[in-house]
């Protein structure tokens, strides 16, 4: 999957000779949830954890396509965080998820002309989420999550696939500030069907900073 997402980027790289390559650290907060649709007695029910403050920190590479171009490949390690809350009979169960992954999005850009001492940008993209460990807890108890396709052994694929939009301003001196927004379009639950699914979504701020600029 990883070589199926870079091939591309990689090809436009060496092709295009006059294209610009610069290179970035990125750290920001971000807001993770995920939600859960079942069929219960012929009943459609969707269900979302409450969005919790996570981190996700990387280096981003940025290929220039001429003036107002640019595709930008990225690697972050993602930190994301969510809530549950169940009340029966008067009762309410927290549950707070964790889970340590790596994200890989790959955006096409589109830069305006200065604005001010720098330019707005944002773009467009696949996005794919790597999910390495993780944990639940629930009030003092704790369980790991166990990652893969076995319906029977494991509670969440390893994998996601989804889009990715983003906006932001670049300074001319290469800082930059950045929102994006990364909806999953994989099911999550092994042994998932169009009767049970667990999708991603998640939103975030970060700053960057593109060196030697």
């Amino acid at each position: 999957m990883l070589k199926k997402l870079l091939f591309p980027v990689l090809m436009l790289t060496a092709t295009t000779g006059f294209g610009q390559i610069s290179f970035a650290p990125e750290v920001g907060m971000n807001m993770s949830s995920f939600t859960v649709k079942s069929s219960v007695l012929g009943s459609t029910i969707t269900s979302s954890s409450d969005f919790q403050p996570g981190v996700r920190a990387g280096i981003v590479m940025d290929v220039s396509l001429g003036d107002a171009f640019a595709v930008q490949p990225a690697l972050y390690y993602n930190l994301t965080r969510s809530k549950n809350e169940i009340t029966v009979l008067g009762l309410t169960s927290k549950t707070t998820t964790t889970i340590h992954g790596l994200q890989l999005p790959v955006y096409f850009m589109y830069k305006s002309s200065d604005v001010g001492p720098g330019r707005i940008f944002a773009g467009i993209g696949p996005v794919l989420s790597l999910y390495l460990a993780g944990n639940s807890k629930t009030g003092d108890v704790s369980e790991d999550i166990k990652f893969g396709n076995d319906p029977k052994e494991d509670d969440m694929k390893s994998f996601d696939l989804g889009g990715s939009a983003n906006v932001g301003y670049e300074f001319s001196s290469g800082l930059f500030l950045r929102a994006y927004y990364n909806l999953g379009f994989a099911n999550l639950a092994p042994g998932g069907d169009d009767d049970y699914s667990v999708k991603s979504n998640s939103f975030g701020i970060s700053v960057g900073y593109f060196l030697g600029r």
